[in-house]
């Protein structure tokens, strides 16, 4: 897992295409972006847009994903992201090839927390269960975000 300060995004895989056009896209984001999914390198990279409303941490689920890398950040709004290695966790639903999805239980273990906020990203490797749009504090919160799909063999 990778999480630091969006401005920070050159200190990673410097020389690399991909993510050069993946903070090219985000750079040009704003709150006023329209919902939908954005094309940045056909299918080795695109973006999806949208808002949602935070839950408590018991309703969150655990996923992680084989063939693709997530970088997530918010437009708007706060959220935790809990995060924690998937060595170990019970499978709770099989993994789905074509939304390249595995959910996990929650783990025995005390995870890590990511909190996603203006100006911060994170970034989901396939050994990174991650459990997203968790409340911030303890109420939920409406917030906007970009969710970034990377091909896994195309970073480093």
């Amino acid at each position: 897992m990778i999480y630091d300060k969006t401005s920070n995004w050159k200190n990673y895989f410097p020389k690399n295409k991909i993510w050069q056009k993946v903070f090219a896209f985000v750079k040009k984001c704003s709150v006023d972006i329209e919902p939908g999914r954005y094309a940045i390198a056909g299918e080795d990279a695109y973006a999806s847009v949208f808002s949602c409303d935070t839950k408590p941490p018991k309703e969150g689920i655990y996923e992680a994903h084989r063939k693709q890398i997530d970088v997530q950040m918010l437009l708007k709004g706060r959220e935790r992201v809990d995060v924690t290695a998937i060595d170990g966790l019970a499978v709770k639903t099989e993994y789905n090839e074509a939304k390249d999805c595995v959910l996990f239980d929650d783990p025995e273990r005390l995870p890590g927390a990511a909190p996603l906020t203006e100006g911060f990203f994170a970034v989901f490797f396939p050994n990174d269960a991650h459990r997203p749009s968790l409340n911030y504090g303890t109420s939920a919160e409406n917030v906007k975000k970009i969710v970034v799909k990377i091909k896994a063999t195309l970073l480093p």
